[in-house]
């Protein structure tokens, strides 16, 4: 099943960014844990899609623009320009954002993150030596339907994959009025999802 998916979205090219973009375009993938899912835009949820295969961990962001700069429309002053690059600066760190098991021994990558809709909120990548012909997913919303939000991939690389049960996200501490982010994971093995809070952090990797 996990093969297929990638096939369909890579044409053939077996990749671990083909596995997330097959659980971006099912943000409503169903529970195995009897967790209630939140529609991709809610105020104060997010998803956080994550992906594992081989030695590779990615990891996919979807947050309301409001409760990462406090509002949604166009960044139109200074001040709010300020803030979406500000924003987008600090959810580019994602060693600091996330910290996958230490005897996993994974190493940050690189990360792309965009506000999409607002002035200022063009895509960062977190790696200047990526290459350029990755992008970030367009934002399924329009610039000015009110409905902007922060998305944000990250790549890892985990030198003992075996050792890779759980990623901390330490996301939580950048957020307003965040209340739950739903975490869907996919690995080579299985599919599961859980909600996250803050003051319950940890993504299991393993069942």
């Amino acid at each position: 099943m996990l093969r297929e998916i990638q096939l369909a979205h890579c044409a053939g090219r077996l990749v671990l960014g083909a596995i997330a973009l097959s659980v971006l375009s099912n943000p409503a993938m169903s529970a195995d844990d009897g967790h209630r899912q939140h529609s991709v835009h809610a105020h104060g949820h997010g998803v956080l899609q994550v992906a594992v295969e081989g030695q590779e961990l990615v990891m996919a962001l979807h947050i309301p623009a409001v409760n990462v700069v406090g509002f949604e429309s166009a960044a139109d002053t200074p001040q709010q320009r300020e803030l979406v690059s500000k924003a987008i600066e600090r959810f580019s760190k994602g060693d600091a954002l996330f910290v996958p098991s230490k005897a996993a021994s994974c190493t940050f990558e690189h990360a792309e993150v965009a506000l999409a809709g607002m002035r200022g909120g063009e895509k960062h990548n977190g790696n200047h030596q990526h290459d350029q012909r990755e992008r970030a997913r367009k934002h399924e919303h329009g610039a000015g339907d009110g409905h902007s939000e922060l998305s944000a991939e990250y790549h890892f690389h985990c030198d003992t994959p075996a050792h890779l049960a759980s990623v901390e996200v330490e996301v939580f501490s950048l957020l307003r009025d965040a209340k739950t982010i739903d975490a869907q994971v996919v690995t080579s093995t299985h599919q599961q999802t859980m909600e996250l809070t803050p003051q319950r952090r940890t993504v299991k990797l393993t069942r």
